[in-house]
């Protein structure tokens, strides 16, 4: 499994880093289950699942008033770029997906437009921005995701960087918002690929999320959402928190990635690519508190003075999302 840094010193003290963990605030412990059950979308998606937890999200969503659900079962392996298999060829352990709304049309919409996007073509492009339309993502952003010319993640997250400058490997852009951090999983309230960091429709809506949230929840999950974030792609990422630029180093002051999700699906917490990730990447930058990247090179350093240095292999899209103490604005 090809890592996408290449250590050529790792300096580690021993000692196990402490990860951050995402505050755990929506009903469900599932942000768009929560978001559905708020009547905020006509359709709710949940994939990757085993059969078990298929089961039991079917039980935990017939508790809202008036939902229809369907389970689909897929034993054929997804493809190589799957989101979160570590290698193609192993056993799909996680092969339901969940769909759920709240009126049975919306549901037979939503599965036929699902099949159709094992089509190419114009249709499969229609059938992707319907599919968005009926799980409440503005129109803008499916539509942007459609027009790409595929839909893995890596390719996803890398557009961001089209228009940003670059240095070298490094493609760096300011996010309007924290709320536009999509990266954590099921914690954050965009659960989407926005089609920009100031998409105006994506804030509006995660707006609407987090004004569901009680105050002090709210306060709690805009403070973790912020900071600034390392993304190879969707999963593989760094979030560093509470973080600052001098002169062009990032200072932090703590560092989650895609497991430190409470009440993870299996499918996540066990993939064996992510643990690799956190094994290989993210241990090495939670032990350090000083970061710079610049061209193909990171450095991280530690609070004691020793260095970490390495190569980037793949291209790195980093974000700001500055918290509101930052500009003095609000979220």
């Amino acid at each position: 499994m090809r890592h996408p840094i290449r250590w050529l010193k790792r300096c580690m003290t021993g000692a196990v880093p402490d990860f951050r963990v995402s505050p755990d605030v929506w009903q469900y412990a599932h942000v768009e289950a929560a978001l559905f059950a708020a009547c905020l979308k006509p359709a709710l998606k949940l994939e990757d699942l085993t059969p078990v937890e298929g089961r039991s999200w079917r039980q935990k969503i017939a508790s809202i008033q008036d939902v229809v659900s369907s389970l689909k079962d897929q034993r054929a392996l997804p493809s190589p770029e799957s989101r979160l298999l570590g290698r193609a060829g192993g056993t799909f352990k996680h092969p339901i997906t969940l769909y759920v709304a709240h009126r049975p049309e919306v549901l037979a919409e939503l599965l036929r437009v699902e099949d159709e996007q094992k089509t190419g073509g114009p249709r499969r492009a229609e059938a992707i921005r319907t599919a968005g339309r009926l799980l409440g993502y503005p129109p803008c952003c499916t539509a942007a995701f459609a027009d790409l010319p595929r839909q893995d993640d890596p390719v996803v997250v890398a557009s961001y960087g089209r228009s940003a400058p670059s240095n070298g490997m490094v493609r760096s852009l300011v996010s309007e918002s924290p709320l536009l951090n999509f990266f954590p999983p099921l914690a954050a309230p965009v659960t989407w690929y926005p089609c920009s960091f100031s998409c105006t429709a994506s804030l509006d809506a995660a707006r609407a999320g987090h004004a569901r949230l009680a105050p002090e929840a709210a306060q709690d999950l805009t403070a973790f959402l912020s900071g600034v974030v390392l993304a190879f792609d969707r999963f593989r990422f760094l979030h560093l928190h509470d973080a600052r630029v001098e002169s062009g180093r990032i200072l932090y002051d703590g560092v989650s990635d895609a497991l430190s999700t409470p009440s993870a699906p299996l499918a996540l917490s066990r993939s064996s690519r992510l643990r690799a990730f956190r094994r290989m990447v993210s241990t090495v930058v939670a032990g350090g508190r000083e970061l710079v990247v610049a061209g193909d090179r990171i450095v991280v350093s530690s609070s004691d003075g020793s260095q970490s240095s390495g190569v980037l292999l793949e291209p790195l899209t980093v974000v700001w999302f500055p918290s509101p103490r930052d500009d003095g604005g609000h979220s």
